[in-house]
Order: C-alpha cells, then structure tokens, then sequence
C-alpha cells in the first residue's frame, strides 16, 4: 500500500513497519546494538536532538546534513548502523534508512 503524506493529515501518518532491505529494529535490539558500540544516527531536526538523543548517538539532520559523505565518515558500508528519528509519526528514518541502502550500506537498522 502506498500513502501520499502529502495527503493524509500529520496526525494520521504512521511510518511503514519495514523497509525493504533494512533490519527493522525493536527497543530491546537496539540496546543490544547500542551495548555492542554500533553507530547510532539520529535524523530528527536539531531542536530535537538538542533537546535529547540517545548518547553518542550522531546527528544527521535528514534535510540538511544527512548525505553519503557524512554516512561513510562515520561507518564503513558494511557495518552496522542504527537510524532513528522521532518515532511512528516521523518518516524521517525510513527515508534516512532507504537512502544509506541505495548508498550501499548494507547493514541498516532501522529503528
């Protein structure tokens, strides 16, 4: 099913469950991710990451920073990487984690 978020109210938009060729990644996994010392990417505007992220977490504003240069600056292609943004009523980390995909990385987590 595709939705236009153009479309639907922001109260009603719910980001999609998977992203194909990601890891989808639950609560409980991502703090056996972040126990293990993988990279984490916050998307979410710079407000929200000043305001609180997850720590050491890196900010990459989707909109205005998030590119593969800064991508490979801090994680090879094949490592593992953790994108997370404001929860189910953000896309920010689903489209952060289709774009580190058609970059090549390879092992996205999306979160």
């Amino acid at each position: 099913m595709v939705v236009s978020v153009s479309h639907a109210a922001k109260s009603e938009y719910r980001s999609p469950e998977h992203v194909e060729g990601a890891i989808t990644t639950s609560v409980s996994e991502a703090k056996k991710l972040f126990d293990q010392g993988v990279v984490f990417i916050d998307v979410r505007n710079p407000q929200y990451y000043a305001k609180a992220h997850i720590p050491n977490a890196i900010h990459m504003d989707f909109k205005h920073n998030l590119n593969e240069a800064m991508l490979n600056g801090v994680a090879k292609k094949d490592q593992s990487i953790v994108i997370y943004c404001s929860g189910v009523v953000c896309s920010r980390s689903y489209r952060a984690s289709e774009k580190a995909l058609s970059w090549g990385f390879t092992k996205v987590h999306y979160f």
